[in-house]
């Protein structure tokens, strides 16, 4: 999917986001018009979870601003809004992520805590759970804004802070860095699973070397 900032109507208080969707087996573009939800300054890369992308959007319910998630059907090409998990606070200020096959939330505080939500039953608000919690003064470092990656065997949690790696032990409530020779200062981690499918058959391009 591709998305650009659209100015609807004759001032530039209405801006949307203008879709269009790449077809891997056709080769093509199809632009289907502009969503009535707000992508534009979010991480568009999209949480992937039950077959749609997710994004937290911004808008207004009247005069209040609020903050929703927002799905787009990737088999339907329809947006929707999917139910968010209840925070203390207004303003949920947190990332979309996939953890366990379930679509998450990460919130934080700034210096303070890290709170990670996963919606154990696709689609049923009362189903966010809160997973875990990691706080600053008990982990002994500051953190602020983490990608959650996935769970390793012995239970540990890797995460993605900035330019580093992290694992958290739930059991022990400690965090340390992991330090991977080589590694570029920026970078964006993925979580993928293997498959024999050649993407040079998905794509086309018998002729391009994949690294």
């Amino acid at each position: 999917m591709y998305y650009r900032r659209a100015i609807v109507g004759d001032d530039n208080d209405d801006l949307r986001s203008g879709v269009c969707v790449y077809t891997i087996g056709d080769d093509s573009w199809r632009c289907i018009g502009s969503s009535t939800y707000s992508l534009h300054g979010r991480d568009l890369s999209g949480a992937c979870v039950n077959e749609a992308l997710h994004w937290v959007s911004s808008g207004y319910d009247g005069p209040k601003l609020i903050d929703q998630i927002v799905g787009f059907d990737l088999e339907n090409e329809v947006f929707g809004v999917i139910p968010h998990p209840d925070f203390d606070s207004g303003r949920l200020n947190y990332t979309l992520g996939v953890l366990q096959d379930c679509l998450s939330a990460t919130r934080h505080k700034c210096q303070d805590y890290v709170e990670i939500w996963v919606m154990k039953d696709y689609g049923v608000k009362e189903t966010w759970t809160k997973r875990l919690k990691i706080v600053c003064s008990e982990v002994g470092l500051i953190i602020g804004a983490v990608q959650p990656l996935f769970f390793q065997r012995n239970g540990e949690l890797m995460l993605q802070h900035g330019g580093t790696l992290l694992c958290y032990n739930p059991l022990t409530k400690t965090l340390r860095e992991l330090c991977i020779s080589g590694m570029p200062r920026s970078f964006k981690a993925v979580v993928h699973v293997g498959s024999l499918v050649s993407p040079q058959k998905l794509l086309k391009l018998e002729n391009t070397e994949f690294a």
